[in-house]
This record gives structure tokens, sequence and C-alpha cells, in this order.
């Protein structure tokens, strides 16, 4: 089945309920956020559990009667999950409410390094900030983002860049598919860990 409030695309399968045991599900609702919480400081919040596949959060309407936040997030393995079911999860003090998600996700096919971190290498000119974000908008990418973090920005050839988005699908693998194909053997795109991962 699929979510009433969903607004994405009702013909894609990858958003109807995977046909698993509930014991197999990877995807978590979590409920009793901050109602401004932010994807760095979700995912910041999730640690030694595992790879993530795709994170949302769903803010309140307060016109509803609704005061905090709610977030789904898929780990590529049923194991990660788990994890985070098992360890719980605290923001700002308060314990987060984590349930399986009743919209069930199988555990991921993919080659275990792929993550929803893109490490990203070359000359200045190509490999900054302001460039690499237009590149993403022009090809009207949209993604949450965790955070960027520049490192060796110093040197002119040698610039690193790592891009933390918050989901793998549909925004780090997808970016980087797009950014290897304009820019190609001029830069290097690669999967980078997840800090979310054990």
């Amino acid at each position: 089945g699929m979510s009433t409030n969903y607004q994405g695309s009702r013909w894609n399968p990858a958003n109807y309920s995977a046909p698993i045991h509930i014991g197999e599900n990877c995807s978590l609702w979590i409920t009793g956020l901050p109602n401004d919480i932010t994807y760095s400081e979700l995912l910041a919040s999730i640690t030694d559990c595992g790879r993530i596949f795709s994170s949302y959060i769903n803010y309140p309407d307060f016109h509803a009667g609704q005061y905090f936040a709610a977030a789904k997030v898929v780990f590529f393995t049923r194991s990660g999950a788990h994890n985070l079911m098992r360890a719980g999860l605290t923001i700002r003090g308060r314990p987060a409410v984590i349930t399986p998600n009743r919209i069930r996700v199988a555990e991921s096919q993919l080659p275990s390094d792929h993550t929803r971190v893109l490490r990203i290498t070359g000359p200045a000119g190509l490999v900054n900030v302001p460039a690499l974000a237009q590149i993403l908008h022009d090809h009207q990418v949209m993604y949450g983002l965790d955070r960027i973090i520049e490192r060796d920005t110093t040197g002119v050839w040698n610039p690193d860049i790592e891009w933390r988005f918050a989901s793998y699908r549909c925004q780090a693998r997808l970016a980087k598919d797009i950014i290897s194909r304009l820019l190609g053997n001029r830069v290097r795109v690669e999967y980078a860990p997840d800090p979310c991962g054990g």
C-alpha cells in the first residue's frame, strides 16, 4: 500500500510497501522530533548504526495542531535499522519514538561502498561549492543537505570536498552521475563512508 499523504509518484514501484516480513523492514518512522530540526542535526545523532539509504523530515503543520517533526529514515540493511531501534535516539534531551515504518523497504542489493556521501576532488576552478551547487541546481537535483566539508582548499589543483546528502536515493547517486558526466576525467567523484555507519 501507499500512504494517503504521499506527494510523490504513485507509479514508481519504489514508493510501495515491499512484500517482506516486518522483521526485514529497513525503514523507520521517527516521531517527537524538534519542530525545527535539520538534516544535519538528525543525521549527526545517528552513529554506529549503518549506511543510510534515504532520510526525509516531515515538518509539523501547526494549523493542524502538530507541534513536533517526524522523519522517515531508511537504511541500506536491516541491521542498520535494528541498531538504531536498539540504541534509541535522543535529540536536545528529548527521546524520540522509533517504530518500523508501515511502508516496508527491503534490504538494498547495491554494492557496500555506495553511500549518501560523495567525495569530489579536482581543479579548484571546477571543484568548489558554488560551482557544484550550480550544476545540481541547473539539473534540478532536489536534495536535503547534511553538511559540506571542504578540505585542502588552499591548493589550486587538489581541493577535496565531502558532500553529505540526506539520501543516497535520488540525491547522492544522481549527483554523482551528473557531475561525472559533465566534468568527466577532469574531476574524481567517488562514494565516501557514511558517518552514520558502524
